[in-house]
């Protein structure tokens, strides 16, 4: 059955399988194309990848940028990454609730991230982050001795830079919630994308990247993370893929120009990340990556 650009299922499937009401507002917003929902079905990739027994709670907002940074690390995976990477940090801010998330080999360069992510986001926005709310683990408080537990690298770190530390008490996770919701969302929506796309599982860092970009850029309650932060919104139109399609790919190199030739070659769709102008792809049998080369007329091109 053809299904048309206009589609809900469709851009639900390449927004990384965000819920209906995000689609609805995006379309409404006019940041992607105006859907029809009257087609609207029940994702099954959804329901086997974001079932959960967990109660959701209510969490209070400050009134400013990097005010407060909900930090938390998620792992080890059982599968690891194309690089080497079984852990995710996140850092979210709790005014914009944007997130950035960094893949880890370990749990031990989670000071490293934070000092990248400190930089960049207090050069961008003009402010200094004020507290860091964690969990009271080895990599944020400090490793266990026999006298205790001790302060180690990253809780020196925010004392020396004038950043209030915020542990939550052990076995409350509630009390960070927004990172270990945030962690729910990221994992669920990675387990649909994964489940739909059968890609091979050391794939996961990619789908995780486009959830991250995605999520940044769908409204939370009234505006979208990506206009909290930069005060503009920005369109998910260019996302034309759904991860882990298989497209037709013109890849153009310089042997090609010297023999007067181009080849077309099967991609595999992957991550659509925040410092990238397209996304990535992946040819099978090399696993390199490439640029998208924007092509609309081989977009529509059904595989055989």
């Amino acid at each position: 059955m053809h299904i048309g650009d206009d589609s809900f299922i469709l851009w639900h499937k390449r927004l990384g399988h965000i819920s209906k009401e995000s689609v609805l507002k995006l379309s409404k917003a006019k940041l992607i194309p105006e859907l029809n929902f009257t087609t609207a079905t029940e994702c099954v990739d959804c329901v086997k990848g974001k079932m959960t027994n967990f109660r959701k709670l209510d969490a209070k907002r400050c009134h400013d940028l990097l005010e407060i940074i909900h930090t938390d690390i998620c792992g080890p995976f059982p599968t690891k990454t194309i690089c080497g990477n079984s852990y995710f940090v996140n850092f979210i801010d709790d005014f914009s609730r944007f997130c950035y998330t960094y893949l880890l080999s370990e749990k031990s360069p989670v000071l490293d991230c934070f000092k990248i992510y400190k930089t960049e986001v207090e050069k961008q926005l003009g402010k200094t982050i004020n507290i860091v709310r964690s969990n009271r683990g080895g990599e944020y408080f400090g490793r266990y001795s026999e006298a205790g537990q001790c302060k180690g690298p990253f809780a020196f770190y925010l004392e020396q830079q004038g950043i209030v530390a915020q542990y939550t008490t052990p076995r409350t996770p509630q009390q960070n919630g927004v990172s270990e919701r945030r962690n729910r969302t990221l994992i669920g929506m990675v387990r649909s994308m994964m489940t739909r796309s059968k890609l091979p599982r050391f794939l996961w860092g990619e789908a995780l990247k486009t959830t991250t970009y995605i999520l940044n850029r769908v409204p939370c309650k009234a505006v979208s993370p990506h206009i909290s932060k930069f005060g503009m919104g920005e369109s998910l139109v260019l996302i034309t893929s759904i991860f882990g399609d298989v497209k037709l790919r013109l890849e153009y190199t310089i042997q090609m120009r010297r023999n007067w030739t181009q080849g077309l070659n099967r991609a595999t769709s992957l991550a659509t990340q925040r410092n990238q102008k397209a996304s990535n792809f992946i040819v099978p049998k090399l696993i390199l990556e490439f640029k998208k080369l924007t092509m609309p007329g081989f977009l529509k091109i059904k595989m055989l």
